[in-house]
């Protein structure tokens, strides 16, 4: 790592999971499907894994668009 870089404070730990492509409309039962929310006034996504926090998100923030499947973890 460079000394110019700007995230000298970060320490690479690895690979923390992985993830398969959401593309072709395939789901795998093997695989979580990961969702991703937007909100257009604060240009933000948010994630869950959840089904349940799905729900409750889709409830509580009616603004935020429900993008879908992101990916499979």
């Amino acid at each position: 790592m460079k000394s110019s870089d700007q995230f000298t404070s970060f320490i690479y730990e690895g690979v923390a999971f992985k993830v398969f492509s959401a593309l072709g409309g395939f789901s795998d039962p093997l695989k979580t499907p990961v969702f991703r929310f937007f909100d257009a006034h604060s240009n933000t996504h948010f994630y869950t894994a959840t089904d349940n926090e799905r729900l409750v998100w889709e409830q509580i923030h009616p603004t935020w668009i429900n993008e879908g499947i992101a990916w499979y973890a």
